[in-house]
């Protein structure tokens, strides 16, 4: 399995760009969900971000949240937007949709049936969005619309190139760790200097 940007050129001419461009924005989408989830995700580092600056980090949440959710709704958009003349194509997964049918009608009814299932659960994310990380809407459905994509993606790759294809982002990408053993020494230092300040001071020696 082999993580994938630039399009393999046994995949038809006409749809590389947009496989390329949907391959590209889905590992960003994974890379900010798994950041989302390093620093959102257990109550242990929760617990350091609000030690330190917690406004600051619900704030860094929502923009999280509101990233990801607006990757999502704009792969899985309508094939084109506007109305005659101001009509344009969008490079969504529906557009992966528009094979020849002498040729790819296997692949086509295969993905034909993955885009219903992910239509489903895109509408699902737009009705029950919630703003407030933990609930079902903002980790359940992201999750779940994530793998879909994923596996539409593979398979509509597989079927020209014969390779297992992961679009998951480089481990790196979400590790905050540097930052919260960072701010686990500034609350340290500070749990440290308040005590040095408590400390009784001695009575002054008899003259």
């Amino acid at each position: 399995m082999i993580a994938r940007v630039e399009p393999d050129e046994q995949i038809p001419e006409k749809f590389r760009e947009i496989y390329s461009h949907l391959a590209g924005k889905l590992i960003q989408t994974h890379g900010a969900f798994d950041e989302l989830m390093f620093l959102f995700g257990t109550k242990e580092v929760v617990n350091v971000l609000n030690a330190t600056a917690p406004a600051f980090f619900v704030r860094h949440e929502r923009l999280l949240v509101d990233s990801i959710v607006l990757s999502l709704s704009r792969m899985t958009d309508e094939k084109s937007s506007g109305s005659g003349r101001n009509r344009q194509e969008n490079l969504t997964l529906g557009r992966l949709l528009e094979l020849p049918d002498t040729q790819c009608q296997q692949l086509r009814q295969e993905l034909a049936k993955k885009w219903t299932k992910i239509g489903k659960t895109a509408e699902q994310l737009r009705l029950s969005r919630s703003t407030k990380f933990g609930t079902n809407i903002s980790i359940g459905l992201i999750k779940k619309l994530l793998e879909q994509i994923s596996d539409f993606l593979n398979t509509f790759d597989y079927f020209f190139t014969s390779i297992e294809t992961t679009y998951r982002a480089p481990a790196s990408y979400g590790d905050a760790s540097d930052l919260i053993a960072y701010l686990n020494l500034a609350i340290d230092t500070e749990n440290k200097t308040k005590g040095e300040i408590l400390k009784p001071v001695g009575k002054a020696p008899a003259t």
